[in-house]
């Protein structure tokens, strides 16, 4: 499990009845998202909610602060064959003899086609965390009290979340998943 304590982008979303934290990659132009469900059952009902839901809309609410971070170390690793998909998409040409790379390809000895489209994901989050950059402290003043430092809220992910690997330019996502069982 990693466990920190940093200043992250966070937010409760009543809507979705979960927590929301954005974890940013050092050096790299993806973010990780993970809503993680206030119910410990609650992934599926969070899912459905999600097909409804503006992810950029979602993300212009989270707001820079220091949370307390428990987060699994969990690895996926995945192939898509694409072939099939995007023959039925329109794009089945480039699987016969009758595609046309001429374009593309300057000189052809013989007819040139696509054989095969794979596409590779790879998610791996580890125990030493995501870097982050730091931010403000949170203090309250009010009349006839100290200074209040308010303990920061807790994101333990101890049961199935979701998340979302999102392109940090454009705030789209690039990939998606859930995490169905984090203890093991």
């Amino acid at each position: 499990m990693m466990k920190i304590k940093k200043h992250f982008r966070y937010c409760m979303i009543e809507e979705l009845d979960s927590a929301a934290l954005k974890l940013s990659y050092k050096d790299s132009d993806l973010s990780m998202l993970i809503l993680l469900p206030n119910k410990r059952d609650g992934l599926s009902e969070l899912e459905e909610k999600l097909l409804n839901t503006n992810i950029p809309d979602l993300l212009s609410r989270m707001r820079k602060r220091e949370v307390e971070v428990l987060l699994p170390a969990f690895k996926i690793e995945i192939d898509f064959d694409l072939t099939e998909t995007l023959a039925k998409l329109g794009c089945g040409t480039m699987f016969t003899d009758r595609a046309d790379f001429s374009n593309v390809i300057v000189e052809k000895s013989e007819p040139i086609k696509v054989s095969r489209i794979v596409h590779k994901v790879y998610i791996e989050v580890k125990e030493k965390g995501t870097e982050a950059a730091a931010a403000t402290v949170y203090r309250f003043r009010s009349v006839g009290i100290e200074n209040i430092k308010v303990p920061p809220p807790k994101f333990i992910a101890d049961h199935p979340f979701y998340f979302a690997l999102l392109d940090k330019h454009l705030n789209l996502v690039v990939f998606n998943g859930r995490l169905v069982n984090p203890r093991q």
